[in-house]
């Protein structure tokens, strides 16, 4: 079942060019905007993190940066439309701690208002602790920013204080 726009082009582009083609279009349909909330951006991919050594070994890997295929479009659009059904969320135990964690400046999360959105998700569904952790200046990837240290600490911080 298609469930969003997203999904009903991805899923057409592909019938006329192929599932298992690069897709240049949907590709800047997708990505192309996260970038424009940076200031004076150096790389496309600057959105990711705050630290510009970290996008150079991003944009140098050569298995990052590809432009996905059709199928990743429509399998994406698809996993999308699930992890926001209720009956889905609800699939999760209510006594499992969740945390959420992002970086304000993170355009995929809607600089911070979609992982609230997330939560409130969750606690509608009834799961009884959910933790968000917004942290200040941070883009997409929060492992791979200037930071990290600082957020990988507080994510142990999390998950030793769960496990007492």
């Amino acid at each position: 079942i298609m469930r969003c726009a997203g999904q009903v082009a991805a899923y057409l582009h592909g019938k006329k060019k192929g599932f298992d083609q690069p897709d240049h279009f949907l590709n800047k349909l997708v990505f192309g905007g996260f970038n424009k909330s940076v200031n004076q951006p150096k790389t496309p991919f600057d959105w990711l993190s705050t630290d510009y050594d970290a996008v150079e070994k991003y944009l140098t890997d050569p298995a990052c940066g590809i432009v996905p295929t059709t199928q990743f479009f429509v399998d994406l659009f698809e996993g999308l439309g699930t992890i926001h059904i209720e009956k889905e969320l609800k699939k999760t135990p209510k006594h499992l701690p969740i945390l959420l964690f992002s970086g304000s400046e993170d355009p995929v999360g809607n600089n911070g208002k979609g992982i609230w959105r997330v939560a409130k998700q969750y606690k509608h569904a009834g799961i009884e602790q959910v933790t968000v952790l917004l942290f200040e200046g941070g883009r997409h990837e929060m492992l791979h920013e200037k930071n990290r240290q600082h957020v990988f600490e507080t994510v142990y911080d999390w998950i030793d204080k769960e496990h007492e």
